[in-house]
């Protein structure tokens, strides 16, 4: 895995996404990113050192044994820990952490939960990496959200005060190297949109990163150094009656005979379980009805869960 200071090393990269400032950018910037391609880069949003850290301490944890990382595997409907998984002869594995783990006291019930927070306890550069980057990327969410809110004509807070930095979580990600040429089609994840209000997602330079613009067309979205790409999700999408569209994305397998290991981190920002998502009403034309109706968050995931486990059931 080639670190991101390899990345700032290498010639600049064209790319029809815009690329916003976080220390310059304006609502109005970001309203017309969204609309007229339906995602952003944000250069200078998270400290160069934390992506670094981030990064360098996921490719640690990934080497571990595996049965030392299958005993922090998800369970107890706790989205927490690791998980493995194979798509189309691809094989994935990632850690999921939120702030209920990355804190000194820990308040659950959930196994899985206190197992993770003693693997950071006893890891405390890992636990300190993540933690520094959970923290940044939702301060520049929560800047987002309040531009967001300005465009949309809305109280400054009004996005930033229902989303909780509890509600917030992190995944890295480790997608293996796979040594047999792809068949046609074959994707190292497939096309999907994010159940959050927004993601942040960071690459290394192995790539392979597609968005579908507004305008339904597949374009590259290659990696740039210190800078995310952010998604619009699906609660955002329901919450604005569609006007902010959830960005579909996927990640294709590069066209070569060896097709190396690519490590992302993402960060997704959620709404508290108990916000309820209701349709705008800055984001309702003359005339125009909601387009969904009114639920908390929790029930929304609880029914993109089912849905998923349908999907995947019926699949087998």
């Amino acid at each position: 895995m080639n670190s991101i200071q390899e990345l700032e090393k290498q010639p600049a990269i064209s790319t029809q996404i815009p690329i916003l400032d976080f220390h310059q950018f304006t609502a109005d910037q970001l309203l017309r990113a969204i609309q007229e391609v339906g995602c952003f880069y944000l250069k200078n949003c998270v400290p160069q050192n934390a992506i670094d850290q981030a990064f360098t301490n996921a490719n640690g944890f990934f080497a571990l044994p595996e049965a030392e990382k299958r005993q922090l595997a998800w369970k107890d409907g706790a989205a927490l820990g690791y998980f493995y998984t194979k798509y189309n002869g691809d094989f994935r594995e990632a850690f999921v952490f939120g702030e209920a783990v990355l804190t000194e006291q820990i308040d659950t019930d959930s196994t899985v939960a206190q197992q993770v927070h003693q693997h950071l306890a006893d890891h405390p550069t890992f636990r300190d990496a993540v933690q520094q980057l959970f923290t940044a990327c939702h301060d520049a969410g929560d800047r987002i959200l309040k531009a967001i809110a300005i465009a949309l004509n809305l109280p400054e807070s009004y996005f930033s005060d229902r989303h909780p930095q509890q509600a917030d979580y992190g995944l890295l990600h480790r997608y293996y190297e796979v040594s047999e040429p792809p068949q046609p089609g074959e994707a190292r994840f497939e096309e999907h949109t994010d159940w959050g209000s927004l993601s942040l997602l960071f690459q290394d330079d192995n790539g392979g990163l597609e968005v579908c613009t507004n305008a339904g067309e597949w374009i590259a979205a290659p990696p740039l150094p210190n800078t995310p790409i952010v998604f619009i999700a699906d609660v955002m999408q329901r919450w604005t009656n569609d006007k902010l569209r959830a960005t579909k994305h996927r990640v294709l397998m590069p066209a070569n005979a060896r097709i190396p290991e690519r490590y992302s981190l993402a960060f997704f920002l959620s709404p508290g379980d108990d916000t309820e998502i209701a349709c705008i009403e800055t984001c309702l034309d003359a005339g125009e009805s909601p387009k969904y109706p009114p639920m908390l968050t929790k029930e929304f995931y609880k029914q993109k869960t089912e849905d998923l486990a349908k999907r995947f059931n019926g699949s087998k």
